[in-house]
């Protein structure tokens, strides 16, 4: 059966009919007061659906999810999103040039802006509730706290890309082709006969998976022949300045999933305002990721690429290399370079 046959199919079965959806592209990045961009989104639409599963996944759980016809559609829109998301905030900065950085934020807070709107939009297209949409929620919360405890940073999430969770349900799930793909921090499930109602067996199995059913990455996986290399590790850690009044976040992360494995450098800007509150703001900032990578089980090594850090006038800024999900790291062989608020420089190794 051809990839497309088995997606319409596969709508047929949720749904018992093939939903009627707009393939016109969305209005998206809809005027924001003062400024307006159009970023050309490029997805096909056409080529996603929004499935609702209640009835069939039993147990608790969400009620939703998107189903992708191919591989390419996910992977495409993946870096759609990520592509729209950047040329937003480039343009926003660029419009709003003569201010300086403290204008620049207030100028934010006063028209509610927020550089995933892109991602937003796409949600709203859909009727969608994604894991981003519950995180940017967590995080406003978060720093609505006076004293934050850093062990409940939202960021700490395992999939720390918006893209990513712009695509997945709150359960962290997604349909690519007729296969049910559901992410957890150590690998993820992969439900190859698209029977949604084992999504609930999931959620405490033991060492006998439901059929059809086969789980990639992490301790419980075969995938993991030697106790020296690693599929999914990320660290983390904030970096002050000498008066406590800027701080930056950096990550330092290796990630597998279904659509790719993925290096990334991250660094985030802080600043206490005048409440004593911690606020993401913008200002000069610069990710760099280095080292060496290693092909199936680590018998052989490729240097990373090398390139200068990414440097923006954003709140964060990434560098990310994507590399095949069979290649794996060893301890000690990824470094970041990370500078942002206030001047902070700080050199990052994943280490475990």
């Amino acid at each position: 059966m051809k990839k497309n046959e088995k997606f319409r199919c596969l709508t047929l079965a949720v749904l018992g009919a093939l939903a009627v959806t707009s393939c016109e592209k969305p209005k998206t990045n809809a005027p924001v007061s003062e400024f307006e961009f159009d970023t050309n989104s490029q997805i096909v639409y056409s080529n996603i659906q929004n499935l609702n599963i209640a009835s069939l996944r039993g147990g608790s759980g969400c009620e939703e999810i998107l189903a992708f016809e191919t591989m390419e559609d996910f992977k495409h829109t993946m870096n759609e999103l990520e592509r729209q998301c950047e040329a937003y905030d480039d343009a926003f900065v660029a419009h709003f040039a003569d201010l300086d950085e403290e204008e620049l934020y207030n100028k934010e807070q006063e028209l509610n802006y927020s550089e995933f709107k892109p991602n937003t939009d796409f949600e709203n297209y859909f009727q969608f509730a994604s894991s981003n949409a519950d995180y940017l929620v967590a995080e406003a919360q978060y720093l609505e706290q006076g004293d934050l405890n850093e062990a409940d940073d939202p960021d700490n999430h395992f999939i720390g890309e918006p893209e990513e969770r712009s695509l997945l349900n709150g359960c962290n799930e997604v349909v690519i082709n007729d296969t049910i793909y559901k992410i957890t921090e150590n690998g993820y499930f992969e439900i190859s006969d698209g029977d949604f109602g084992k999504l609930a067996l999931l959620d405490e199995f033991g060492e006998d998976l439901p059929e059809n059913v086969r789980f990639v990455g992490g301790e419980n996986s075969s995938s993991m022949r030697v106790t020296t290399c690693s599929y999914v590790e990320n660290d983390s850690d904030y970096e002050y300045n000498s008066s406590e009044t800027r701080r930056i976040k950096w990550w330092l992360k290796k990630s597998d999933q279904p659509w790719g494995g993925i290096l990334t450098a991250k660094t985030k800007n802080y600043k206490k305002r005048n409440n004593g509150k911690w606020r993401i703001y913008r200002t000069k900032v610069k990710a760099g990721i280095s080292g060496v990578y290693s092909a199936e089980y680590c018998q052989a090594e490729w240097n990373l690429p090398d390139q200068d850090p990414k440097s923006k006038n954003r709140r964060n800024v990434r560098q990310k290399e994507l590399v095949p999900k069979v290649r794996t790291i060893r301890s000690g062989e990824i470094h970041g370079y990370h500078y942002g608020a206030g001047g902070i420089v700080y050199n990052s190794t994943l280490i475990w």
